[in-house]
């Protein structure tokens, strides 16, 4: 009897100890395909990060290259669709009080400037209406959105260039700027999703989206 307790015990034992080390394998394993896995993942979220930046910047690139085309017209909104702009002007230094775009200020000291800025409703209204009444958004409920009483949002994300223009002196005599809005630019994140995502397709539907956040507003997105 006491034999047999004792072959019980130690099969239990060793069973035990089996079970200790599948376990311990098992938890070992998952850890490291785990961590391997969220390594893995957030290394190609890093590049497609800086994929979306690149072609964001072309962009901004494609604007600048426009401008150092072309210079002042006298037909401004001719000019402005050939190069497929949102808005373009020039001003001068007696418009320098009513210059909110920072972008532009810094051009009237000498520089070329190409940058991303955030236009406010009364320099879009400025701008004209219909640029208004493109760029508002409506702020729809969206769960685990941080709460809001806005029910739109009528500020603009645009990519815009500012280059100073010379007088024969030298001296800066105006500044001709214009730029892209961002809001509803539905062709921008479709050219970012491609970049990114190269079109790839599961079940008929594309394997990425992008969405392009002013604050935590979709502004413009293939979701």
């Amino acid at each position: 009897m006491k034999s047999r307790n004792l072959k019980t015990n130690i099969i239990l034992s060793f069973f035990a100890v089996i079970c200790v080390v599948v376990v311990s394998v098992a938890i070992l394993g998952y850890y490291i395909i785990n961590s391997n896995v969220i390594q893995r993942a957030q290394r190609q979220i890093k590049n497609d990060l800086k994929v979306a930046r690149w072609a964001y910047n072309t962009e901004i690139d494609r604007i600048r290259l426009a401008f150092n085309l072309v210079g002042p017209s006298n037909d401004m909104d001719k000019l402005k669709d050939q190069i497929g702009l949102d808005y373009i002007s020039v001003v001068d230094k007696n418009d320098l009080p009513t210059i909110k775009s920072e972008v532009v200020r810094a051009a009237f000291e000498g520089k070329a400037l190409a940058a991303t800025r955030i236009i406010g409703p009364e320099e879009l209204k400025n701008m004209g209406r219909s640029l208004y009444q493109k760029s508002v958004i409506e702020i729809k409920p969206t769960p685990k959105a941080r709460p809001t009483e806005r029910k739109i949002l009528d500020s603009a994300m645009a990519a815009g260039y500012a280059k100073p223009l010379f007088d024969n002196a030298g001296h800066v005599r105006a500044v001709m700027y214009g730029g892209k809005i961002i809001n509803r630019d539905s062709e921008l994140v479709d050219k970012i999703r491609s970049f990114v995502f190269e079109n790839k397709m599961y079940e008929g539907r594309p394997t990425g989206t992008v969405t392009i956040f002013l604050d935590d507003v979709r502004i413009a997105t293939n979701v």
